[in-house]
């Protein structure tokens, strides 16, 4: 299992193993992409009076300022880009001129000037400037759509350039929520799949009226985060699928996300992710499954709680089971994959939240209730750089990039298929193929050896063309010169040629009726033509 294997190759100087993984599912040891920075930030590095309590939220904004849903304390603590000077938001005077106050905060999140706060425990959206000052509360959606609960729990939250809401609620399984900026509700999207056992579905098929009746309703399962990127897709999370359904979806690779923890939606609530890596994005791929050795690993797949969106369309998504973060390429390649249990620097004991702040990831960890800074390394800049020149298709110099991460990490699957997509798309097929069969990259391969066959058709179609026109009419030449030979030797009765016998051969095969009747009562052929015919063949 790769948790216990991690737990070998740790050296006593580092808390953690950066990892990828192989076609066949085995870990894959590589330069760390981040490095754990010291100090962990506390409460008291922060400057707060009152020390973080139940914390659960975490975001920054384009200037790399700091969010903390404080559930605990009924707050929002808002931090400098050195996660210094906090600015408390907890308090406020409503619309109505009310004294009125945050109730269990739990998700938040900050566009360009405003502050968007899930107000968990009073169901309802709370709306502030950028400097903290109130500007409107969004209460419940109201809608027929909600069925028979009418509760309304708001956990996570995302806003689009148009200033949609899309909201996430704990008590909600319809899907994300979406309203407009004002509260209108739009509607749902991307419900989850339903999942039953084989008992399950059999024994619906044969229920009676009255059973029917009595049977609770199979709902969906809910999310429990959500992240937007630039161009307004929508990244969710959950950890409510049947653990069966998503080892089944992990070990058979597949491309769909019907029984994935982490999806990609458009605003449509279509389900668009690209799950073209070696294996599907859901944390971990090799884990333990039996309860023999829950001494030694965590047994089960992955639990997903959070995802993060960074740069060059790269994400990440934390396991709060393992307390490791995953990250992957807008293809779905793992790119690397960190972090474990322990109180050593750059160790984890309940990882809550993860989000990016440039060039660093930040991690809430909400049993020691603070924030461990991991900031990228050289490997991890180089990385980035050669998925920028791939993304602005800069070709020649993401092949550049691509070899010197393979300098860095030969083991990295995916820098060959960088340096063979690369190759392919400035027409360099051959060499292309070189690069997808070190990465074991089937499709890719196909792709472009089916460009090298259309290449040459492309220049050879003319010649071939005339070659097979050529042997068209050489084969008619010949079969009718046998033929004027065999009837003139038939009609003349004269002596047979050698000549003659070997054509006959020759004429059995184009006619071979004919052929056989004079066989037979002609007496045509000959021993020695028949053995040349044999030695020839």
């Amino acid at each position: 299992m790769v948790a216990s294997c991690l737990v070998v190759g740790v050296g006593a100087s580092s808390a953690y193993q950066t990892y990828t993984y192989s076609i066949g599912g085995f870990a894959l040891y590589s330069p760390d992409a981040y490095t754990a920075q010291s100090p962990v930030i506390d409460s008291q590095y922060m400057g707060l009076e009152i020390p973080l309590n139940n914390p659960n939220g975490l975001v920054t904004d384009d200037l790399g300022n700091v969010y903390i849903a404080d559930t605990g304390n009924n707050r929002i603590v808002c931090l400098d880009r050195y996660y210094r000077n906090p600015v408390i938001i907890d308090k406020f005077v409503n619309a109505q001129g009310v004294d009125d106050s945050l109730t269990a905060p739990e998700g938040l999140f900050v566009s360009k000037d405003r502050i968007w706060v899930c107000d968990t425990g009073a169901g309802r959206i709370v709306v502030f400037d950028r400097n903290g000052n109130f500007l409107k509360v969004i209460e419940a959606p109201e809608s027929n759509l909600f069925g028979d609960s009418k509760l309304y729990s708001p956990v996570a939250m995302a806003v689009d350039q148009y200033n949609r809401i899309f909201v996430v609620s704990s008590t909600t399984y319809q899907g994300i929520i979406v309203m407009t900026e004002d509260g209108v509700f739009n509607g749902f999207i991307g419900a989850q799949a339903v999942t039953l056992s084989v008992w399950e579905t059999i024994w619906r098929r044969f229920r009676t009226d009255e059973q029917k009746e009595q049977q609770s309703e199979v709902v969906s399962t809910e999310f429990n985060n959500i992240a937007i990127d630039k161009d307004g897709f929508i990244y969710v999370t959950t950890s409510t699928i049947g653990e069966g359904s998503v080892s089944s979806a992990i070990q058979g690779k597949s491309k769909d996300g019907k029984y994935m923890p982490v999806k990609m939606l458009n605003t449509n609530g279509d389900e668009i992710m690209k799950r073209n890596g070696f294996w599907p994005p859901a944390g971990e791929v090799d884990y333990n499954t039996s309860t023999r050795d829950k001494g030694k690993s965590p047994i089960g797949v992955s639990t997903v709680i959070d995802v993060a969106v960074g740069e060059e369309n790269t994400w990440s998504i934390i396991d709060s089971k393992r307390q490791r973060i995953y990250t992957y390429d807008s293809n779905g390649n793992l790119l690397f994959a960190f972090g474990d249990i322990g109180t050593m620097l750059g160790n984890l004991t309940g990882v809550e939240a993860v989000t990016y702040q440039d060039d660093k990831m930040l991690v809430l960890d909400k049993t020691s209730l603070s924030i461990t800074v991991f900031k990228r390394t050289e490997y991890g800049d180089v990385l980035i750089e050669a998925i920028a020149a791939q993304n602005d298709q800069d070709y020649v110099k993401a092949i550049e990039l691509w070899t010197e991460v393979l300098k860095r990490n030969s083991n990295f699957d995916t820098a060959y298929i960088g340096i063979g997509q690369s190759m392919f798309r400035n027409g360099h097929y051959e060499e292309s193929l070189e690069q997808f069969e070190a990465a074991y990259d089937t499709t890719n391969w196909s792709t472009s050896f089916q460009e090298i066959r259309r290449e040459l058709m492309s220049k050879y179609f003319l010649l071939l063309v005339v070659g097979i026109v050529a042997i068209i009419a050489a084969f008619y030449f010949i079969s009718k010169k046998i033929t004027d030979i065999n009837t003139k030797y038939t009609h003349s009765g004269g002596k047979r040629t050698f000549l003659s016998e070997l054509t006959y051969g020759f004429y059995v095969m184009l006619h071979p009726f004919d052929g056989f009747w004079d066989l037979k009562h002609e007496k045509r052929g000959s021993p020695r033509s028949g053995f040349l015919i044999l030695l020839a063949t």
